[in-house]
């Protein structure tokens, strides 16, 4: 990363480096977590092989497909490097740990919502960690193949997690009672 002069915002010089930015200002970029972070895709194969994952359970999501069908998926920050797919690139590279990912929601992953992340007041409490391991396609009485993955999973608490966690909510906001009125005051 190239270190040049810069002229801060207070008019001070300042050592500048990361993203062409005055040198606190970097420093504190690379102190945050994204607000907006790039979400990769998760393939438990590519050509012919089996791709473990391993990283912090998030949340689930839901959405809706182009033909109206519900399906959902998994979000994690990974802990360990893993091949993932990108948006608009569809061939998996790998991906450092930290990175964000979405896990389809297959049928035989429906356990991990036990897993999903403990909330409290002033944000996550603790999370799980798990490892997903794709193991051979199982045919269905109707013929239909189905993947199976071995699941491990341990519970931590948020403070000790390997990976900057993305922002959770706050405390929720006050409920009106019917003795406040409706106006607010600015």
């Amino acid at each position: 990363m190239a270190i040049k002069e810069n002229k801060a915002m207070n008019g001070n010089k300042s050592k500048a480096s990361g993203p062409g930015l005055p040198a606190e200002f970097a420093k504190k970029f690379e102190d945050l977590a994204p607000v907006r972070p790039e979400i990769h895709y998760y393939k438990p194969e590519v050509d012919g092989e089996p791709v473990p994952i391993c990283g912090i359970l998030l949340e689930r999501r839901e959405w809706t497909t182009q033909d109206g069908e519900k399906s959902s998926n998994f979000v994690l920050a990974l802990t360990l490097p893993t091949l993932l797919a990108s948006p608009g690139n569809p061939e998996p590279s790998e991906k450092p740990a930290g990175s964000f990912c979405y896990v389809k929601e297959w049928a035989a992953l429906k356990d991990l919502n036990r897993y999903l992340p403990v909330q409290g007041p002033n944000g996550f409490e603790s999370v799980s960690e798990v490892l997903i391991v794709p193991k051979a396609m199982q045919k269905l009485p109707n013929g239909k193949p189905m993947r199976r993955f071995e699941i491990r999973a341990r519970r931590i608490q948020a403070s000790d997690s390997p990976v900057q966690l993305l922002a959770a909510p706050t405390l929720p906001a006050p409920a009106l009672s019917e003795s406040q009125d409706d106006v607010i005051p600015f």
